[in-house]
């Protein structure tokens, strides 16, 4: 690799943890554009992750790109396997450029961000930690592209807020539910 090139996924070979890990190179020009801090209005939040089946494992502190365009939160494999998450499934997942591939789906994982937190599996796959809408909805957190920021809605700054449906509830039905 020449220097100023990057990398992509090419056509898939996997570690032993199944994750793919053959890699083509990038023109210097599209890494330019990928990796400018505010391209496209990318938002980087520090959050950390931990496995709420291993207690004694030190949570890990890492940056994530907040993607309100995908759901899931995705992490690298060597996350994975420092925070010892057991693999409960296969998922197929079509990435950006439209390939689809099968990845380890792993969990449970504790995502905290400031003084909030979900659980919710991952997939792992990549080279960085990607936060999707599920977890951001699950903390009420809100992208602010005016700040390039992650942060509590701020309609519900001090506790998480979830908008549910009762269950066996009608459309029309008395709200006093007689």
């Amino acid at each position: 690799m020449q220097p100023g090139q990057g990398w992509a996924l090419g056509h898939p070979r996997f570690s032993p943890f199944g994750v793919p890990t053959d890699l083509t190179p990038l023109a210097p020009d599209s890494v330019e554009r990928l990796s400018s801090p505010l391209a496209m209005g990318y938002v980087h939040a520090t959050i950390e992750l931990s496995n709420p089946r291993e207690p004694a494992l030190q949570p890990i502190q890492t940056r994530a790109l907040a993607d309100s365009g995908a759901l899931m939160l995705c992490i690298p494999e060597h996350l994975a396997l420092q925070l010892r998450l057991r693999t409960e499934s296969e998922r197929e997942v079509t990435v950006a450029d439209g390939r689809s591939m099968t990845v380890p789906y792993v969990g449970p994982v504790k995502v905290s961000f400031q003084d909030r937190i979900c659980f919710v599996g991952a997939l792992v796959l990549g080279d960085d930690v990607l936060l999707g809408a599920v977890p951001m909805e699950d903390m009420d957190l809100c992208i602010n592209p005016a700040h390039h920021c992650l942060e509590p809605d701020p309609r519900s700054p001090n506790i998480p807020h979830a908008l549910v449906k009762r269950a066996g509830s009608r459309r029309g039905a008395d709200p006093a539910g007689r």
